[in-house]
């Protein structure tokens, strides 16, 4: 992905539920966007973006948890 320099994009995440079906997460019912991220374009041109995702079980979504990026490529 192209990002301008000093600039972020924000990414939207699919993963698979373990069953084989994908889930969109921003698509999920009472999702939080605040939990979606950003890619940075600040000291470099390439990123490494690291992420965690969990299994809500009270909320019965899956959500990031912690997210970071850094220049260059790990």
């Amino acid at each position: 992905m192209d990002i301008p320099n000093s600039n972020y994009a924000y990414y939207r995440l699919t993963v698979d539920n373990g069953s084989g079906r994908d889930v969109y997460l921003h698509d999920q019912l009472d999702y939080e966007k605040s939990f979606d991220g950003t890619i940075t374009h600040w000291g470099g041109d390439d990123r490494t973006v690291e992420l965690i995702i969990v299994w809500d079980e009270y909320y019965e979504l899956i959500n990031v948890t912690m997210w970071s990026d850094w220049v260059g490529i790990d």
